[in-house]
């Protein structure tokens, strides 16, 4: 990789450990990761979504040059051009349908992305072959197996 590279496509943390594990010469295109090796290619209409910590505060998602968000306090939602205010000064509030959109969209991803109560509380699973992980409570580890030989 050559010192100064700039990536102009929009990412996500989502995209950390797929662009890692590329780094690290590991083969990622099988893993169905949600995020993508940024030092790849990146689809250009791909949709990278966002929101805070709070459950209920803004979230929205960034599409091509535009950056939709959704208030569900307030039910707003408003657009950002990025490419022609790449410093989000100029608001521009949607209405009606656009708002119910961007609404059902924000909440179904909201909804697919959250931990679920139902989801296995400890586990086991090794991944790549070679990545022995582990997870009960809060706790998690991700152990390296070395090649018998």
């Amino acid at each position: 990789m050559e010192p100064g590279l700039t990536i102009s496509e929009p990412v996500s943390s989502v995209d950390l450990v797929p662009t890692l594990l590329a780094l690290l010469s590991f083969g990622t295109e099988a893993a169905a990761f949600d995020g993508v090796n940024a030092l790849g290619l990146i689809p250009e209409r791909r949709r990278v979504y966002f929101a805070g910590w709070m459950q209920e505060g803004p979230a929205g998602f960034i599409e091509g040059h535009r950056k939709f968000i959704y208030n569900p306090t307030n039910k707003t939602a408003c657009v950002y051009d990025l490419r022609a205010d790449p410093f989000e000064l100029d608001r521009m509030e949607l209405a009606g349908p656009d708002i119910e959109r961007v609404a059902k969209e924000v909440s179904g991803w909201r909804k697919s992305s959250i931990f679920q109560i139902d989801q296995q509380r400890t586990g086991r699973m090794m991944l790549f072959d070679r990545w022995l992980c582990r997870w009960s409570s809060r706790v998690s580890s991700a152990k390296y197996q070395r090649a018998r030989r």
